[in-house]
């Protein structure tokens, strides 16, 4: 097939295609009275997949691109000096890239916001550990979405429910049953959303930590803590990272040439 640019299908238009054109034999095989509907919702579809597929890559390129303006306001540079200092060493396109990925895939903005001031932070560094810590950074805040941070955030709150445990002071944990009382639209999502929390080391089971009864109850770490803090901290400054940026732009390119 043919774009309308003339250039051939990308692999992703073709393999969009095949799925939908296998959908359709395997629908029109168990019920033959929809093969003619279904051949032409199929063609309808097939029509509609360079248009979209193009709107996908402009939203994950939008994506990728608000994370390198949030980051170089941040760090004060331009999102062309970043750029260049990303290229430098393995390990910095390592990061650039994972950060680009992580960023095109979110719809939540802080966090993309957040992701770019961690990779420029990184970038601009001058020492492994703060590269290390930014790597870190970066590669937990890859998996989570808005429904993660606001379970976050219900973490690192105290619960309205406390309970005393024989010979120890009040714990103030979550339990999961209470995270979803207080966000009942997750539903059973919750527990999925507490997994990956925990497997970041963002949150801890503070009742299998101190050895107690049965039960779970979930505290925020000190990385959760500080996670959540820098994703709050890009939220709010992010709507000031672009215009900052073409200051910037603008200085540079009114600034008399040196001699």
């Amino acid at each position: 097939m043919t774009n309308r640019d003339g250039t051939g299908s990308s692999a992703a238009d073709a393999l969009m295609e095949g799925v939908l054109a296998a959908g359709g034999a395997v629908v029109s095989a168990a019920h033959p009275d929809l093969a003619a509907p279904m051949a032409g919702l199929i063609t309808a579809a097939v029509s509609l997949v360079p248009s979209l597929m193009g709107r996908v890559r402009g939203f994950r390129h939008g994506q990728a691109a608000k994370a390198i303006a949030a980051g170089a306001a941040n760090e004060g540079v331009l999102p062309e000096e970043l750029a260049e200092r990303a290229v430098r060493t393995e390990f910095r396109q390592g990061l650039t890239a994972d950060t680009l990925e992580a960023s095109a895939r979110s719809v939540y903005d802080p966090k993309v916001a957040a992701l770019g001031r961690a990779w420029a932070r990184a970038i601009v560094a001058e020492d492994d550990a703060t590269l290390a810590q930014e790597q870190q950074f970066v590669t937990s805040l890859a998996r989570l979405e808005l429904p993660h941070i606001r379970v976050l955030g219900v973490v690192a709150t105290t619960p309205r429910q406390q309970r005393r445990r024989p010979g120890r002071a009040i714990m103030y944990g979550w339990s999961p049953n209470d995270i979803s009382q207080e966000i009942p639209e997750y539903g059973v999502m919750t527990g999925q959303l507490l997994a990956v929390l925990a497997s970041e080391g963002l949150i801890y089971d503070a009742v299998l930590d101190n050895n107690m009864a049965a039960g779970t109850e979930y505290c925020i770490t000190r990385a959760g803590a500080e996670l959540l803090q820098r994703v709050a901290d890009a939220a709010e400054a992010f709507p000031i990272a672009e215009r900052a940026n073409e200051a910037r732009r603008q200085r540079r390119n009114e600034d008399p040439p040196r001699l």
